[in-house]
């Protein structure tokens, strides 16, 4: 898995699904495979080895204790289609997740440089991870040797909004561990209105805020908003990021934030979207289970 790229966290964000190629990644209920596969896992809601730096995790006096990151994440985008990730590693060195790495905050939000090539920690596997609604198993991923490929499908297979979907792995490096969460659905009278078939048109000079009926406490909204410059080489200008939760019913992107983007720049990588979390501690891991509804469209910047 590459570290290179722009997730999708929020801030769990999924931009795209498996994009096609000749290997069936894009079809319902594909085994993503290769680069394809990895990527996917990566645009469908971030970079899990690259999140699970926010979480945490220290070394326990028996050795490593492991992060882990187990993710479904649901694509407006894609009707529906859920694509499934999952990766245990060391606690990364350094800044702890992208924010961490700021060089501007501004309320509940961050600006970033583009990550670079740097290398992920050491990966390994917690044995076969399932996810099962209702008792019946929806999907499985299997460790290889560079760690779990994506899964994906569609419905009416769950998960649904209000699903209980609980994952469980059989054990390996990471000792076996079970968590569950309640899926999210759409946030409710989304202001301004954002989806795959509406682009936003963002003024740099003024804040932006999004509003929506607020919900569970315990879920999180979050943005993601990665500029891309349409000059010579399409430079990558930058990354916003903001998390809330969902109950505050609104999210404020200041001016100031904008201010790294330029006039004409496009969104690479951008979206909106709302997320349930569990959570289980093993003997020697933290892990960290997601479901994220991941909406959102393109925007341009003036």
């Amino acid at each position: 898995m590459r570290n290179s790229k722009l997730m999708l966290v929020l801030v769990s964000i999924a931009a795209a699904a498996c994009r096609p190629t000749d290997d069936g990644c894009e079809a319902p209920g594909a085994r993503c495979s290769g680069d394809a596969g990895q990527d996917a896992g990566h645009d469908a809601g971030h970079d899990a080895g690259h999140d699970a730096g926010h979480d945490g995790g220290t070394e326990g006096d028996g050795g490593t204790r492991y992060l882990g990151r187990v993710e479904i994440s649901t694509l407006e985008r894609a009707n529906g289609l859920h694509i499934a990730s999952a990766v245990f590693q060391a606690p990364p060195t350094g800044p702890s997740g992208d924010c961490g790495a700021a060089v501007e905050r501004a309320g509940a939000c961050c600006f970033h440089l583009p990550p670079g090539n740097t290398p992920l920690p050491q990966v390994v596997t917690a044995g076969r991870v399932s996810f099962s609604v209702n008792g019946a198993e929806v999907a499985g991923l299997e460790p290889g040797a560079g760690g779990y490929f994506t899964f994906q499908w569609g419905p009416p297979t769950p998960p649904a909004a209000g699903d209980t979907v609980t994952v469980s792995a059989v054990g390996d490096t990471v000792a076996p561990f079970t968590a569950q969460a309640v899926q999210p659905g759409p946030p409710a009278s989304l202001s301004p209105a954002w989806s795959s078939t509406t682009t936003l048109d963002v003024d740099r000079a003024a804040d932006l805020t999004f509003t929506w009926q607020p919900g569970p406490a315990d879920r999180r909204v979050r943005l993601l908003m990665a500029a891309q410059g349409t000059d010579a080489g399409n430079p990558d200008r930058g990354v916003i990021e903001c998390d809330v939760s969902d109950s505050a019913g609104s999210l404020t992107v200041a001016a100031s934030l904008f201010s790294h983007f330029q006039a004409g720049d496009v969104c690479s990588v951008c979206g909106l979207s709302r997320t349930a979390r569990g959570t289980a501690s093993t003997s020697n891991a933290d892990v960290t289970f997601e479901l994220v509804w991941a909406g959102g469209g393109g925007a341009n910047f003036r």
